[in-house]
């Protein structure tokens, strides 16, 4: 008995999610780990179906992301609020460690140029929605914002919350 395939799922799962993130990013910046871990669990599904190993990323680009946690991590010793930006900094170590799974299964895949490359273009197109939202959401004065969260009475609350899309945004570029 041969597995199954991991090549349409991983493939389609990459796509949807690249498209969606730069779009929750701008509209509920808190609900990206959950989409994350959406994602990889569905990932995890398709790789034990298949029977299959991820093909984690080298250890150079291991070793790099590992940096960056750590850097995270310290970084919150010296901050105002060292336990608030401590759990900023597992925030950030569970994206990490849920985009190299996500990268892994890509690249487990049977045609990982091909996925990769497909996952890029619904990338380009969820930033680009994510850029027209944010330009709409500034010129008509948030009205997706304020109907998503009426409480947010004051622009510059209203702002601050455009902001961490914007944020996302731009580190996803």
């Amino acid at each position: 008995m041969t597995a199954p395939n991991p090549t349409p799922v991983a493939t389609a799962l990459a796509a949807a999610f690249a498209f969606a993130l730069p779009v929750v990013a701008v509209l509920a910046p808190a609900a990206v780990m959950a989409l994350l871990l959406l994602a990889a669990a569905a990932g995890a599904v398709a790789l034990w179906r298949a029977i299959l190993r991820p093909a984690w990323p080298d250890r150079g680009m291991l070793a790099a992301l590992g940096a960056l946690v750590l850097w995270a991590a310290l970084s919150s010793l010296w901050s105002a609020d060292p336990a608030v930006n401590l759990m900023r900094s597992l925030r950030i170590t569970a994206i990490v460690a849920v985009g190299a799974f996500l990268y892994a299964l890509v690249c487990t895949t049977r045609e990982p140029p091909l996925a990769l490359r497909r996952a890029g273009l619904w990338l380009a197109a969820g930033v680009v929605l994510g850029c027209l939202i944010m330009a709409e959401e500034a010129a008509l004065d948030f009205p997706i914002l304020r109907a998503a969260k009426p409480w947010l009475t004051n622009y510059n609350h209203a702002l601050n919350e455009l902001n961490r899309g914007a944020t996302a945004m731009a580190i996803l570029c």
